[in-house]
């Protein structure tokens, strides 16, 4: 059972830049939880369709944000504020995920950032 894509709300970082998403829902029942993806520096989430596809098929709902200079998102293509601005929109990509698609937020999956990476050592919060 394949979704087409849907718009996510904007989110608004701490820094004002305005983040564009979207998800591939499944009826509310028929979900087994929500998988979050997170792309690659130099993508964008529209690049994860065939995966959303994928997961919607296995019966999981999937949803994704551009990344801050990324897609269709607010800033400078490969501008980073802060060592952990990319750690502090996927905190919001996190909560804006669970208040948009019903049901338990299951998965993040990402793909290999390289600028967030050393930041992944709990100090990020």
């Amino acid at each position: 059972m394949n979704q087409a894509a849907t718009p996510l709300p904007t989110l608004t970082t701490t820094d004002g830049l305005r983040l564009q998403g979207q998800a591939w829902p499944l009826p509310a029942q028929a979900a087994r939880g929500t998988v979050l993806i997170v792309h690659g520096l130099g993508e964008h989430i529209g690049r994860y369709a065939a995966l959303a596809a994928r997961l919607n098929a296995w019966g999981w709902q999937a949803a994704g944000f551009d990344h801050r200079g990324h897609g269709r998102s607010d800033g400078p293509r490969g501008g980073l504020p802060s060592d952990d601005a990319l750690l502090l929109d996927l905190a919001q990509a996190v909560d804006a995920t669970r208040a948009a698609l019903p049901g338990l937020l299951a998965v993040v999956i990402q793909r290999t950032n390289l600028a967030a990476r050393p930041r992944f050592d709990g100090r990020a919060r």
